[in-house]
Protein backbone atom coordinates (compact mmCIF):
# COMPACT_ATOMS: atom_id res chain seq x y z
CA UNK A 1 0.00 0.00 0.00
CA UNK A 2 1.18 3.22 -0.74
CA UNK A 3 1.28 6.19 1.79
CA UNK A 4 -0.59 8.85 0.80
CA UNK A 5 1.41 12.34 0.35
CA UNK A 6 0.11 15.75 0.95
CA UNK A 7 -2.20 17.01 -2.41
CA UNK A 8 -0.32 19.37 -3.98
CA UNK A 9 -2.67 22.68 -4.58
CA UNK A 10 -2.31 25.87 -6.07
CA UNK A 11 -2.53 29.12 -4.14
CA UNK A 12 -4.99 30.44 -7.44
CA UNK A 13 -8.30 28.97 -6.87
CA UNK A 14 -9.60 30.34 -10.07
CA UNK A 15 -7.42 27.84 -11.73
CA UNK A 16 -8.86 25.00 -9.30
CA UNK A 17 -12.21 25.77 -9.98
CA UNK A 18 -11.81 25.64 -13.73
CA UNK A 19 -10.30 22.41 -13.29
CA UNK A 20 -13.02 20.91 -11.56
CA UNK A 21 -15.58 22.79 -14.33
CA UNK A 22 -12.98 20.85 -16.82
CA UNK A 23 -13.58 17.54 -15.21
CA UNK A 24 -17.29 17.86 -15.27
CA UNK A 25 -17.61 19.25 -18.79
CA UNK A 26 -15.65 15.82 -19.66
CA UNK A 27 -18.31 13.86 -18.11
CA UNK A 28 -21.22 15.41 -19.70
CA UNK A 29 -19.99 14.85 -22.95
CA UNK A 30 -19.27 11.40 -22.36
CA UNK A 31 -22.92 11.43 -20.70
CA UNK A 32 -21.58 10.28 -17.27
CA UNK A 33 -23.52 11.50 -14.50
CA UNK A 34 -21.68 13.78 -11.94
CA UNK A 35 -21.11 12.17 -8.78
CA UNK A 36 -19.01 11.62 -5.62
CA UNK A 37 -21.27 9.12 -4.08
CA UNK A 38 -20.05 5.50 -3.81
CA UNK A 39 -22.82 3.90 -5.82
CA UNK A 40 -21.10 0.15 -6.43
CA UNK A 41 -24.83 -1.48 -7.56
CA UNK A 42 -25.29 0.32 -9.86
CA UNK A 43 -27.15 -1.31 -13.11
CA UNK A 44 -25.21 -0.90 -16.21
CA UNK A 45 -26.42 -3.01 -19.21
CA UNK A 46 -23.13 -3.59 -21.21
CA UNK A 47 -22.95 -5.29 -24.69
CA UNK A 48 -19.01 -5.27 -24.06
CA UNK A 49 -18.33 -3.71 -27.42
CA UNK A 50 -14.96 -1.68 -27.04
CA UNK A 51 -17.10 1.68 -26.47
CA UNK A 52 -19.47 0.89 -24.49
CA UNK A 53 -17.22 -1.28 -22.14
CA UNK A 54 -15.01 1.41 -21.51
CA UNK A 55 -17.58 3.93 -20.94
CA UNK A 56 -19.23 1.48 -18.27
CA UNK A 57 -15.97 0.85 -16.54
CA UNK A 58 -15.24 5.09 -16.50
CA UNK A 59 -18.53 5.50 -15.36
CA UNK A 60 -18.74 3.08 -12.27
CA UNK A 61 -14.98 4.14 -11.31
CA UNK A 62 -16.16 7.84 -11.21
CA UNK A 63 -19.05 6.44 -8.67
CA UNK A 64 -16.47 5.00 -6.27
CA UNK A 65 -13.41 6.54 -6.17
CA UNK A 66 -11.83 9.31 -4.74
CA UNK A 67 -10.88 11.05 -7.61
CA UNK A 68 -7.29 12.49 -7.70
CA UNK A 69 -7.87 16.40 -8.88
CA UNK A 70 -4.91 18.59 -9.12
CA UNK A 71 -4.68 22.05 -10.29
CA UNK A 72 -1.52 23.43 -11.56
CA UNK A 73 -0.78 27.39 -11.09
CA UNK A 74 -1.08 29.18 -14.61
CA UNK A 75 2.88 29.34 -14.91
CA UNK A 76 3.77 26.92 -15.30
CA UNK A 77 4.74 24.88 -18.30
CA UNK A 78 3.55 21.39 -19.61
CA UNK A 79 6.84 19.69 -18.95
CA UNK A 80 7.05 21.11 -15.27
CA UNK A 81 3.09 19.71 -15.02
CA UNK A 82 3.81 16.54 -15.91
CA UNK A 83 7.09 16.57 -13.37
CA UNK A 84 5.00 17.69 -10.57
CA UNK A 85 2.52 15.16 -11.09
CA UNK A 86 5.34 12.10 -11.88
CA UNK A 87 6.43 13.66 -8.09
CA UNK A 88 2.98 12.49 -6.56
CA UNK A 89 2.40 9.49 -8.14
CA UNK A 90 2.22 7.64 -4.76
CA UNK A 91 -0.95 9.81 -4.34
CA UNK A 92 -2.11 9.01 -7.65
CA UNK A 93 -1.50 5.23 -7.28
CA UNK A 94 -3.10 4.95 -4.10
CA UNK A 95 -6.35 6.84 -5.15
CA UNK A 96 -6.20 4.31 -7.97
CA UNK A 97 -5.59 1.28 -5.49
CA UNK A 98 -9.00 2.93 -2.84
CA UNK A 99 -11.09 3.31 -6.27
CA UNK A 100 -10.36 0.05 -7.93
CA UNK A 101 -11.53 -1.73 -4.30
CA UNK A 102 -14.83 -0.31 -4.36
CA UNK A 103 -15.47 -0.61 -7.83
CA UNK A 104 -17.21 -3.34 -9.54
CA UNK A 105 -14.03 -5.06 -11.36
CA UNK A 106 -13.01 -7.99 -9.69
CA UNK A 107 -10.08 -10.69 -10.92
CA UNK A 108 -10.55 -14.40 -11.33
CA UNK A 109 -8.23 -16.76 -13.05
CA UNK A 110 -5.55 -14.14 -13.88
CA UNK A 111 -8.47 -12.11 -15.80
CA UNK A 112 -10.14 -9.00 -15.24
CA UNK A 113 -14.02 -9.12 -14.88
CA UNK A 114 -16.54 -6.58 -14.56
CA UNK A 115 -20.20 -6.56 -12.58
CA UNK A 116 -22.77 -5.42 -15.09
CA UNK A 117 -25.63 -5.46 -12.55
CA UNK A 118 -26.49 -9.31 -13.47
CA UNK A 119 -23.14 -11.84 -13.40
CA UNK A 120 -19.79 -10.83 -13.43
CA UNK A 121 -18.26 -10.54 -17.25
CA UNK A 122 -15.08 -10.85 -18.51
CA UNK A 123 -13.18 -7.96 -19.37
CA UNK A 124 -12.05 -9.19 -23.49
CA UNK A 125 -8.04 -7.62 -23.57
CA UNK A 126 -5.86 -5.76 -21.12
CA UNK A 127 -6.34 -2.85 -24.18
CA UNK A 128 -9.59 -2.21 -22.57
CA UNK A 129 -8.46 -1.50 -18.89
CA UNK A 130 -5.43 0.88 -20.30
CA UNK A 131 -8.42 2.28 -22.49
CA UNK A 132 -10.48 2.61 -19.64
CA UNK A 133 -8.09 3.66 -17.14
CA UNK A 134 -6.49 6.93 -19.57
CA UNK A 135 -10.35 8.37 -19.55
CA UNK A 136 -10.68 7.82 -15.69
CA UNK A 137 -7.48 9.66 -15.24
CA UNK A 138 -8.24 12.02 -18.32
CA UNK A 139 -11.63 13.06 -16.27
CA UNK A 140 -9.50 13.04 -12.96
CA UNK A 141 -7.55 16.21 -13.75
CA UNK A 142 -4.52 14.09 -14.61
CA UNK A 143 -2.67 15.68 -17.76
CA UNK A 144 -2.06 13.63 -20.62
CA UNK A 145 1.65 13.54 -20.33
CA UNK A 146 2.06 12.37 -17.15
CA UNK A 147 -0.91 9.06 -17.73
CA UNK A 148 1.40 8.17 -20.83
CA UNK A 149 4.49 7.97 -18.46
CA UNK A 150 2.78 6.37 -15.44
CA UNK A 151 -0.51 4.02 -16.71
CA UNK A 152 1.88 1.29 -16.32
CA UNK A 153 2.65 1.33 -13.00
CA UNK A 154 -0.85 2.70 -12.21
CA UNK A 155 -2.03 -0.74 -13.87
CA UNK A 156 0.04 -2.74 -12.32
CA UNK A 157 -1.59 -1.04 -8.64
CA UNK A 158 -4.70 -1.66 -10.36
CA UNK A 159 -4.41 -5.55 -10.45
CA UNK A 160 -2.99 -5.59 -6.84
CA UNK A 161 -5.91 -3.79 -5.51
CA UNK A 162 -8.09 -6.50 -7.34
CA UNK A 163 -5.62 -9.45 -6.13
CA UNK A 164 -6.38 -8.08 -2.39
CA UNK A 165 -9.70 -7.19 -2.68
CA UNK A 166 -11.53 -8.56 -5.17
CA UNK A 167 -10.59 -12.06 -6.38
CA UNK A 168 -13.70 -13.85 -7.33
CA UNK A 169 -14.95 -17.24 -6.14
CA UNK A 170 -17.57 -18.90 -8.06
CA UNK A 171 -19.80 -21.62 -6.95
CA UNK A 172 -21.46 -24.43 -8.63
CA UNK A 173 -24.63 -24.03 -6.43
CA UNK A 174 -24.87 -20.88 -7.32
CA UNK A 175 -26.65 -19.70 -10.66
CA UNK A 176 -28.13 -16.89 -12.49
CA UNK A 177 -31.10 -16.70 -14.74
CA UNK A 178 -32.48 -14.27 -16.63
CA UNK A 179 -34.97 -13.48 -13.85
CA UNK A 180 -32.45 -13.78 -10.78
CA UNK A 181 -30.03 -15.34 -8.95
CA UNK A 182 -30.57 -18.79 -7.04
CA UNK A 183 -28.75 -21.06 -4.66
CA UNK A 184 -29.51 -24.37 -5.47
CA UNK A 185 -29.31 -25.94 -2.14
CA UNK A 186 -32.47 -24.15 -1.28
CA UNK A 187 -33.83 -23.56 -4.87
CA UNK A 188 -34.85 -19.78 -3.89
CA UNK A 189 -35.00 -17.08 -6.59
CA UNK A 190 -33.27 -13.84 -5.39
CA UNK A 191 -32.59 -10.49 -7.05
CA UNK A 192 -28.91 -9.68 -8.81
CA UNK A 193 -26.08 -8.84 -6.49
CA UNK A 194 -22.55 -8.81 -7.14
CA UNK A 195 -21.78 -10.27 -3.80
CA UNK A 196 -22.96 -14.02 -5.33
CA UNK A 197 -19.91 -13.98 -7.80
CA UNK A 198 -21.43 -15.36 -10.50
CA UNK A 199 -19.70 -15.63 -14.39
CA UNK A 200 -22.46 -17.08 -16.68
CA UNK A 201 -25.97 -16.11 -17.23
CA UNK A 202 -27.77 -19.27 -18.40
CA UNK A 203 -30.02 -18.03 -20.72
CA UNK A 204 -33.70 -18.92 -19.50
CA UNK A 205 -35.95 -18.13 -16.37
CA UNK A 206 -35.89 -20.19 -13.43
CA UNK A 207 -39.11 -21.46 -12.55
CA UNK A 208 -39.00 -24.20 -9.18
CA UNK A 209 -42.53 -25.03 -10.68
CA UNK A 210 -41.30 -26.10 -13.98
CA UNK A 211 -42.06 -30.11 -15.44
CA UNK A 212 -40.34 -31.80 -18.23
CA UNK A 213 -43.06 -33.97 -19.95
CA UNK A 214 -41.12 -34.54 -23.21
CA UNK A 215 -37.49 -34.94 -21.60
CA UNK A 216 -39.93 -37.93 -19.29
CA UNK A 217 -40.94 -39.48 -22.07
CA UNK A 218 -37.89 -39.47 -24.19
CA UNK A 219 -36.17 -41.06 -21.21
CA UNK A 220 -38.67 -44.15 -20.17
CA UNK A 221 -40.34 -43.81 -23.39
CA UNK A 222 -44.35 -43.24 -21.70
CA UNK A 223 -46.52 -41.51 -24.78
CA UNK A 224 -46.17 -37.83 -25.39
CA UNK A 225 -48.67 -36.24 -27.76
CA UNK A 226 -48.45 -38.16 -31.09
CA UNK A 227 -44.79 -39.10 -30.43
CA UNK A 228 -44.05 -42.70 -28.80
CA UNK A 229 -40.38 -43.22 -28.05
CA UNK A 230 -40.26 -47.05 -28.73
CA UNK A 231 -39.61 -48.68 -24.77
CA UNK A 232 -37.37 -45.00 -24.39
CA UNK A 233 -33.77 -44.77 -24.59
CA UNK A 234 -33.56 -45.75 -20.42
CA UNK A 235 -36.36 -47.81 -20.03
CA UNK A 236 -34.44 -49.19 -16.63
CA UNK A 237 -35.38 -46.98 -13.27
CA UNK A 238 -31.81 -47.44 -11.93
CA UNK A 239 -30.26 -45.88 -15.20
CA UNK A 240 -32.49 -43.20 -15.26
CA UNK A 241 -31.95 -42.60 -11.37
CA UNK A 242 -27.85 -42.65 -11.87
CA UNK A 243 -28.07 -40.31 -15.60
CA UNK A 244 -29.55 -37.91 -12.51
CA UNK A 245 -28.14 -38.44 -10.00
CA UNK A 246 -24.29 -38.12 -11.83
CA UNK A 247 -25.86 -34.35 -13.29
CA UNK A 248 -27.24 -33.65 -9.86
CA UNK A 249 -22.76 -33.32 -9.31
CA UNK A 250 -22.96 -30.28 -11.40
CA UNK A 251 -24.26 -28.84 -8.45
CA UNK A 252 -21.12 -29.42 -6.05
CA UNK A 253 -17.79 -28.12 -6.17
CA UNK A 254 -15.69 -30.77 -5.94
CA UNK A 255 -13.27 -28.83 -3.94
CA UNK A 256 -15.58 -27.84 -0.87
CA UNK A 257 -17.47 -31.58 -0.59
CA UNK A 258 -17.25 -33.32 2.80
CA UNK A 259 -17.37 -36.58 0.52
CA UNK A 260 -14.95 -38.06 -1.99
CA UNK A 261 -16.70 -38.87 -5.33
CA UNK A 262 -14.32 -41.19 -7.35
CA UNK A 263 -16.42 -41.77 -10.29
CA UNK A 264 -16.83 -41.46 -13.92
CA UNK A 265 -19.79 -41.80 -15.88
CA UNK A 266 -19.58 -43.95 -18.96
CA UNK A 267 -22.45 -43.87 -21.56
CA UNK A 268 -22.26 -47.11 -23.47
CA UNK A 269 -23.76 -47.65 -26.91
CA UNK A 270 -23.88 -47.26 -30.55
CA UNK A 271 -25.94 -45.63 -33.04
CA UNK A 272 -29.67 -43.60 -32.83
CA UNK A 273 -29.61 -44.05 -28.80
CA UNK A 274 -30.20 -40.91 -27.47
CA UNK A 275 -26.86 -40.36 -25.96
CA UNK A 276 -25.95 -36.92 -28.68
CA UNK A 277 -30.00 -35.68 -27.30
CA UNK A 278 -28.61 -36.21 -23.64
CA UNK A 279 -25.31 -34.14 -23.74
CA UNK A 280 -26.38 -31.59 -26.11
CA UNK A 281 -29.29 -30.84 -23.36
CA UNK A 282 -27.09 -31.11 -20.49
CA UNK A 283 -24.80 -28.68 -22.21
CA UNK A 284 -27.77 -26.32 -23.00
CA UNK A 285 -28.77 -26.44 -19.53
CA UNK A 286 -25.75 -25.97 -17.67
CA UNK A 287 -23.57 -23.81 -20.57
CA UNK A 288 -21.34 -24.89 -23.45
CA UNK A 289 -18.82 -22.54 -21.21
CA UNK A 290 -19.00 -24.60 -18.50
CA UNK A 291 -18.55 -27.93 -19.83
CA UNK A 292 -15.05 -29.39 -21.80
CA UNK A 293 -14.34 -31.90 -24.50
CA UNK A 294 -11.41 -32.56 -24.58
CA UNK A 295 -10.22 -36.65 -24.62
CA UNK A 296 -8.82 -38.65 -21.89
CA UNK A 297 -6.14 -38.83 -24.43
CA UNK A 298 -5.43 -35.66 -24.39
CA UNK A 299 -5.48 -35.19 -20.77
CA UNK A 300 -3.14 -38.05 -19.96
CA UNK A 301 -0.18 -37.23 -22.19
CA UNK A 302 2.89 -36.57 -20.32
CA UNK A 303 4.62 -33.08 -20.32
CA UNK A 304 3.78 -29.56 -20.54
CA UNK A 305 1.08 -30.56 -23.47
CA UNK A 306 -0.58 -32.41 -20.67
CA UNK A 307 -0.49 -29.44 -18.44
CA UNK A 308 -1.65 -27.10 -21.11
CA UNK A 309 -4.43 -29.59 -21.96
CA UNK A 310 -5.20 -29.70 -18.22
CA UNK A 311 -5.40 -25.89 -17.76
CA UNK A 312 -8.36 -26.18 -20.11
CA UNK A 313 -11.01 -28.14 -17.74
CA UNK A 314 -9.68 -25.81 -14.60
CA UNK A 315 -13.58 -24.42 -13.32
CA UNK A 316 -15.38 -26.52 -15.75
CA UNK A 317 -18.34 -28.72 -14.35
CA UNK A 318 -17.72 -31.61 -16.70
CA UNK A 319 -15.18 -32.80 -19.11
CA UNK A 320 -17.56 -34.26 -21.48
CA UNK A 321 -16.10 -36.77 -24.20
CA UNK A 322 -17.03 -37.49 -26.88
CA UNK A 323 -16.05 -40.93 -27.70
CA UNK A 324 -13.26 -42.87 -25.72
CA UNK A 325 -11.23 -45.70 -26.91
CA UNK A 326 -10.39 -48.76 -25.26
CA UNK A 327 -7.03 -49.01 -25.19
CA UNK A 328 -7.03 -44.93 -23.47
CA UNK A 329 -6.01 -46.06 -19.94
CA UNK A 330 -3.53 -48.98 -20.98
CA UNK A 331 -0.40 -48.34 -19.37
CA UNK A 332 -1.64 -44.85 -17.70
CA UNK A 333 -3.95 -46.13 -14.90
CA UNK A 334 -2.49 -44.30 -12.00
CA UNK A 335 -2.98 -40.64 -13.94
CA UNK A 336 -6.70 -42.06 -14.78
CA UNK A 337 -7.30 -42.37 -11.23
CA UNK A 338 -5.74 -39.27 -10.05
CA UNK A 339 -7.69 -37.27 -12.38
CA UNK A 340 -11.16 -38.94 -12.08
CA UNK A 341 -10.72 -39.03 -8.08
CA UNK A 342 -10.34 -35.36 -8.53
CA UNK A 343 -7.29 -35.22 -7.26
CA UNK A 344 -5.29 -31.76 -7.57
CA UNK A 345 -3.44 -31.78 -11.02
CA UNK A 346 -1.06 -29.21 -12.01
CA UNK A 347 -1.52 -26.94 -15.46
CA UNK A 348 -0.30 -24.18 -17.47
CA UNK A 349 -1.39 -21.68 -19.89
CA UNK A 350 0.42 -20.71 -22.95
CA UNK A 351 3.44 -18.16 -21.59
CA UNK A 352 2.23 -18.49 -17.52
CA UNK A 353 4.12 -20.55 -14.82
CA UNK A 354 2.44 -24.15 -13.68
CA UNK A 355 -0.64 -23.17 -11.30
CA UNK A 356 -2.33 -26.24 -8.83
CA UNK A 357 -5.81 -27.41 -10.06
CA UNK A 358 -8.49 -28.26 -7.15
CA UNK A 359 -11.96 -27.86 -8.49
CA UNK A 360 -11.35 -30.86 -11.56
CA UNK A 361 -14.71 -31.84 -13.53
CA UNK A 362 -16.76 -34.73 -13.36
CA UNK A 363 -15.93 -36.76 -16.31
CA UNK A 364 -18.68 -38.27 -18.64
CA UNK A 365 -17.61 -40.88 -21.57
CA UNK A 366 -19.33 -41.63 -24.74
CA UNK A 367 -17.99 -45.06 -25.22
CA UNK A 368 -18.76 -48.24 -27.61
CA UNK A 369 -16.08 -50.37 -25.68
CA UNK A 370 -15.09 -51.02 -22.06
CA UNK A 371 -12.10 -48.70 -20.89
CA UNK A 372 -9.49 -51.84 -20.37
CA UNK A 373 -6.27 -51.42 -19.89
CA UNK A 374 -3.63 -53.23 -18.05
CA UNK A 375 -4.65 -52.45 -14.79
CA UNK A 376 -7.41 -54.98 -14.49
CA UNK A 377 -8.10 -54.51 -10.70
CA UNK A 378 -11.10 -53.16 -9.48
CA UNK A 379 -9.74 -50.25 -7.62
CA UNK A 380 -9.10 -48.92 -11.38
CA UNK A 381 -12.72 -50.69 -12.44
CA UNK A 382 -14.58 -49.12 -9.72
CA UNK A 383 -14.40 -46.04 -10.65
CA UNK A 384 -16.56 -46.05 -13.79
CA UNK A 385 -20.48 -46.19 -13.71
CA UNK A 386 -21.66 -47.25 -16.60
CA UNK A 387 -25.36 -47.16 -18.42
CA UNK A 388 -25.96 -49.11 -21.12
CA UNK A 389 -28.04 -47.69 -24.34
CA UNK A 390 -29.43 -51.08 -25.50
CA UNK A 391 -32.41 -49.63 -27.07
CA UNK A 392 -32.51 -48.19 -30.73
CA UNK A 393 -35.18 -45.61 -32.24
CA UNK A 394 -36.53 -47.01 -35.38
CA UNK A 395 -36.65 -44.03 -37.85
CA UNK A 396 -40.83 -44.13 -37.83
CA UNK A 397 -40.69 -42.89 -34.16
CA UNK A 398 -37.37 -40.78 -34.03
CA UNK A 399 -38.14 -36.96 -33.59
CA UNK A 400 -34.98 -34.98 -35.23
CA UNK A 401 -36.13 -31.95 -33.53
CA UNK A 402 -36.20 -33.59 -30.12
CA UNK A 403 -32.88 -31.50 -28.83
CA UNK A 404 -34.40 -27.71 -29.95
CA UNK A 405 -38.34 -29.02 -28.54
CA UNK A 406 -36.11 -29.58 -25.50
CA UNK A 407 -35.19 -26.09 -24.80
CA UNK A 408 -38.71 -24.97 -24.00
CA UNK A 409 -37.94 -27.51 -20.93
CA UNK A 410 -34.87 -26.39 -19.55
CA UNK A 411 -36.18 -25.07 -16.33
CA UNK A 412 -38.01 -28.13 -16.03
CA UNK A 413 -35.29 -30.12 -16.60
CA UNK A 414 -32.87 -28.34 -14.18
CA UNK A 415 -35.30 -29.06 -11.85
CA UNK A 416 -34.98 -32.83 -12.46
CA UNK A 417 -30.94 -32.29 -12.19
CA UNK A 418 -31.57 -30.87 -8.63
CA UNK A 419 -33.87 -33.43 -7.25
CA UNK A 420 -30.97 -35.69 -8.34
CA UNK A 421 -28.65 -33.44 -6.26
CA UNK A 422 -30.76 -33.83 -3.70
CA UNK A 423 -31.22 -37.45 -3.75
CA UNK A 424 -27.49 -38.27 -3.85
CA UNK A 425 -26.89 -36.12 -0.81
CA UNK A 426 -29.81 -38.44 1.09
CA UNK A 427 -28.03 -41.68 0.03
CA UNK A 428 -24.15 -40.45 0.89
CA UNK A 429 -22.99 -40.06 -2.55
CA UNK A 430 -23.59 -43.69 -3.66
CA UNK A 431 -25.46 -44.62 -6.45
CA UNK A 432 -27.49 -47.43 -7.34
CA UNK A 433 -26.80 -50.20 -9.49
CA UNK A 434 -28.68 -51.92 -13.15
CA UNK A 435 -28.75 -54.53 -14.17
CA UNK A 436 -27.29 -53.58 -17.78
CA UNK A 437 -24.45 -51.91 -16.33
CA UNK A 438 -23.70 -55.34 -14.71
CA UNK A 439 -24.13 -56.85 -17.42
CA UNK A 440 -22.22 -55.29 -19.30
CA UNK A 441 -19.32 -54.76 -16.86
CA UNK A 442 -19.42 -58.77 -16.62
CA UNK A 443 -18.96 -59.16 -20.63
CA UNK A 444 -16.20 -56.74 -21.11
CA UNK A 445 -14.15 -57.92 -17.54
CA UNK A 446 -14.32 -61.49 -19.70
CA UNK A 447 -12.20 -59.72 -22.38
CA UNK A 448 -9.90 -58.65 -20.12
CA UNK A 449 -10.19 -60.03 -16.52
CA UNK A 450 -11.64 -63.56 -17.31
CA UNK A 451 -11.32 -65.24 -13.61
CA UNK A 452 -12.89 -61.86 -12.25
CA UNK A 453 -15.38 -62.24 -15.27
CA UNK A 454 -16.72 -65.57 -13.96
CA UNK A 455 -16.60 -65.08 -10.67
CA UNK A 456 -19.23 -62.10 -10.04
CA UNK A 457 -21.43 -64.15 -13.02
CA UNK A 458 -21.21 -67.53 -10.76
CA UNK A 459 -21.41 -66.09 -7.79
CA UNK A 460 -18.03 -67.10 -6.33
CA UNK A 461 -17.22 -64.90 -3.24
CA UNK A 462 -14.08 -64.87 -1.02
CA UNK A 463 -15.63 -63.44 1.56
CA UNK A 464 -19.53 -63.74 3.45
CA UNK A 465 -22.08 -62.13 1.83
CA UNK A 466 -23.56 -58.77 3.31
CA UNK A 467 -27.25 -59.68 3.86
CA UNK A 468 -26.53 -63.39 4.15
CA UNK A 469 -27.29 -65.15 7.51
CA UNK A 470 -25.41 -68.10 8.38
CA UNK A 471 -23.40 -67.89 4.90
CA UNK A 472 -21.00 -70.53 5.36
CA UNK A 473 -17.77 -71.76 2.85
CA UNK A 474 -17.38 -74.51 0.76
CA UNK A 475 -14.08 -75.87 -0.63
CA UNK A 476 -13.88 -76.57 -4.40
CA UNK A 477 -11.54 -78.23 -6.27
CA UNK A 478 -9.59 -75.90 -9.06
CA UNK A 479 -10.07 -78.59 -11.47
CA UNK A 480 -13.31 -78.13 -11.35
CA UNK A 481 -13.26 -74.59 -11.47
CA UNK A 482 -10.81 -74.64 -13.76
CA UNK A 483 -13.06 -76.86 -15.97
CA UNK A 484 -16.17 -74.57 -15.31
CA UNK A 485 -13.95 -71.09 -16.76
CA UNK A 486 -12.97 -72.70 -20.11
CA UNK A 487 -16.89 -73.53 -20.64
CA UNK A 488 -18.14 -70.23 -19.67
CA UNK A 489 -15.25 -68.58 -22.07
CA UNK A 490 -16.22 -71.11 -25.03
CA UNK A 491 -20.15 -70.14 -24.80
CA UNK A 492 -19.34 -66.06 -23.86
CA UNK A 493 -16.45 -65.53 -26.64
CA UNK A 494 -14.43 -64.76 -24.34
CA UNK A 495 -10.47 -65.80 -24.72
CA UNK A 496 -9.39 -68.37 -22.56
CA UNK A 497 -6.15 -67.71 -20.22
CA UNK A 498 -3.48 -69.70 -18.03
CA UNK A 499 -3.92 -71.33 -14.97
CA UNK A 500 -1.16 -68.67 -13.50
CA UNK A 501 -3.04 -66.03 -15.10
CA UNK A 502 -6.46 -67.58 -12.97
CA UNK A 503 -4.77 -67.60 -10.20
CA UNK A 504 -3.79 -63.86 -10.04
CA UNK A 505 -7.65 -63.05 -10.53
CA UNK A 506 -8.51 -64.71 -7.43
CA UNK A 507 -5.36 -63.30 -5.59
CA UNK A 508 -7.16 -60.20 -6.37
CA UNK A 509 -10.31 -60.84 -6.15
CA UNK A 510 -9.05 -61.67 -1.98
CA UNK A 511 -8.36 -65.30 -2.28
CA UNK A 512 -5.61 -65.81 -0.47
CA UNK A 513 -3.39 -68.08 1.62
CA UNK A 514 -5.92 -68.32 4.05
CA UNK A 515 -8.98 -68.95 1.35
CA UNK A 516 -6.87 -71.78 -0.67
CA UNK A 517 -5.87 -75.28 0.47
CA UNK A 518 -3.37 -77.17 -1.14
CA UNK A 519 -3.17 -81.38 -0.36
CA UNK A 520 -0.74 -82.98 -2.71
CA UNK A 521 -1.00 -81.07 -6.41
CA UNK A 522 -4.68 -80.35 -5.87
CA UNK A 523 -5.38 -77.16 -4.87
CA UNK A 524 -8.88 -76.23 -3.50
CA UNK A 525 -10.89 -72.06 -2.93
CA UNK A 526 -12.88 -71.80 0.14
CA UNK A 527 -15.27 -69.42 -1.17
CA UNK A 528 -19.21 -68.20 -0.42
CA UNK A 529 -22.12 -68.55 -2.86
CA UNK A 530 -21.30 -71.39 -4.63
CA UNK A 531 -20.45 -75.14 -4.32
CA UNK A 532 -19.16 -77.79 -6.34
CA UNK A 533 -22.30 -79.72 -7.27
CA UNK A 534 -23.72 -76.57 -8.76
CA UNK A 535 -20.61 -75.92 -10.75
CA UNK A 536 -21.09 -79.55 -11.79
CA UNK A 537 -24.96 -80.09 -12.00
CA UNK A 538 -25.82 -76.51 -13.96
CA UNK A 539 -25.29 -74.95 -16.82
CA UNK A 540 -22.55 -71.95 -17.49
CA UNK A 541 -24.17 -68.38 -17.48
CA UNK A 542 -24.31 -66.48 -21.07
CA UNK A 543 -24.05 -62.48 -19.89
CA UNK A 544 -26.04 -61.42 -23.34
CA UNK A 545 -28.99 -63.51 -21.25
CA UNK A 546 -28.02 -63.06 -18.08
CA UNK A 547 -30.78 -62.19 -15.31
CA UNK A 548 -28.24 -60.54 -12.40
CA UNK A 549 -29.54 -60.34 -9.34
CA UNK A 550 -28.97 -56.16 -7.90
CA UNK A 551 -28.96 -55.79 -4.60
CA UNK A 552 -30.13 -52.05 -4.05
CA UNK A 553 -31.12 -52.67 -0.90
CA UNK A 554 -30.90 -49.29 1.59
CA UNK A 555 -31.42 -47.27 -1.43
CA UNK A 556 -33.95 -44.38 -1.08
CA UNK A 557 -35.19 -43.72 -4.35
CA UNK A 558 -37.00 -40.29 -5.58
CA UNK A 559 -39.95 -40.05 -7.14
CA UNK A 560 -39.78 -39.83 -10.98
CA UNK A 561 -42.79 -36.97 -12.23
Amino acid sequence: MYKRQDYIYSDTKYILSLCHRLNDICLNIMGLEVSNNVDIGFDCDCNFQSDNLISCIVHNLVHTGNRYEIAISGSATGKESANLYYENLDSVIESIYTTVSKSNLALYNGNVYFFTGKIYEIVPCHAYLKRAMRTYLRISGVPKAFIVRSIKDILAEMYNSLEINRVLHPRYNIMAFENGVVDMRDGVLRPFSRDYHVIYLHPYRYDPEAKCPKWHSFLRGTEFGKKVYSGGVLPDKNDRTILQMFLGLSLFDRGTMDKKVENALVLFGNGSNGKSVIMDTVMGILGEENISNLSMEALLRGGDERQRNLSQIDGKIFNWSGEMEAKTFAGREDAAKSLISGEPQLGRRIGNNAFKITNIPYFIFNANRFPAGGDSSFGFFRRFIFIVFDRVIDEKHMNLKLTHELKDEYPGILNWIRRGALLLQKNGFKFPESEGSLRKRINEMGLSALGKSWAIARGFFALPRKGVSNDMPHEIDFAIIYDDIKNYAEENGFPMVSRQTLAAHFRELGFDKERKRKVGKTVYYKCYGLTSEVLISTSVPLVSDMSVGINNEGFQYGEED
